[in-house]
């Protein structure tokens, strides 16, 4: 039976080989891999670019340390014209899990992407007819992670959720929620920037963009809740909980931690 170690150790030739199979295949306009904040070092976040029809989508990969023998890496696509982006993700999720562990599968899901980009519905902006300025949309992004520890991170959070004029909140420990609400292009930029930072495992659980508007906004402000105690360790759900059902979002507290 193979140890802990062993296994990390074959995860990570394994992801090593892939890696230096895709930048053979995919130039750099193409595959992006992102490199940690802190230390500026290659991170297991991978960004492949296609253009469809003058619109861009974006098909954003976190792969977990565990990858490829015991995790699937997270996977999400965007595009500015997506009609149906949330239908988008649910079917690549859904085909992701169906398949196999412990060989990579990088490739297949951006050949997955490539063979059905055609099926995507693109917002049409050509009308012929005026249109109105587009009203302000809102959105809140639930984000979980493995852990979150580094006061680096930390900081940055509270910084760009500053920045971007964001609401909400971030939890410290194991596992991190992080919540923000706000304009949707804000809360867009704000998991654009931290996603490129180097995660064991970040996760985008939902987002509201089509049914927000500022009126449904539930936070002051943004704030660092501490519920993991002075050691800021393993997080107290049931204190999440309790703040999520105090704001009316109660019902959300299953799918952030994947109940």
């Amino acid at each position: 039976m193979k140890s802990d170690e062993d296994i990390q150790n074959e995860c990570d030739l394994l992801k090593a080989e892939e890696f230096e199979v895709l930048q053979s295949m995919f130039d750099d306009r193409e595959l992006q891999f992102l490199r940690d904040h802190e230390t500026s070092v290659l991170s297991s976040n991978l960004v492949f670019k296609k253009a469809l029809d003058n619109v861009k989508i974006e098909l954003h990969f976190t792969i977990p340390s565990s990858y490829p023998i015991k995790e699937r890496p997270s996977v999400f696509i965007q595009g500015s014209n997506l009609q149906n982006e949330r239908k988008i993700n649910n079917d690549l999720k859904e085909w992701i899990d169906t398949l196999d562990l412990e060989i990579p599968i990088i490739a297949d899901i951006i050949m997955w992407l490539n063979d059905h980009a055609e099926e995507f519905e693109l917002i049409n902006n050509r009308s012929s007819c005026p249109t109105p300025p587009a009203q302000e949309t809102y959105s809140r992004f639930y984000i979980y992670s493995h852990h979150l520890y580094s006061s680096i991170k930390r900081s940055d959070i509270m910084k760009l959720s500053r920045n971007y004029d964001l609401k909400g909140f971030s939890t410290p420990g194991k596992p991190a929620v992080i919540i923000v609400e706000g304009k949707a292009s804000s809360c867009q930029n704000f998991y654009n920037e931290i996603k490129s930072w180097n995660w064991q495992r970040l996760v985008l659980r939902s987002t509201g963009q089509t049914d927000l508007g500022e009126k449904d906004l539930k936070f002051q402000d943004f704030r660092e809740v501490n519920a993991a105690g002075a050691n800021n360790k393993h997080v107290n759900t049931g204190e999440i909980k309790k703040i999520l059902e105090s704001s009316g979002l109660g019902e959300m507290f299953d799918d952030l931690y994947n109940l």
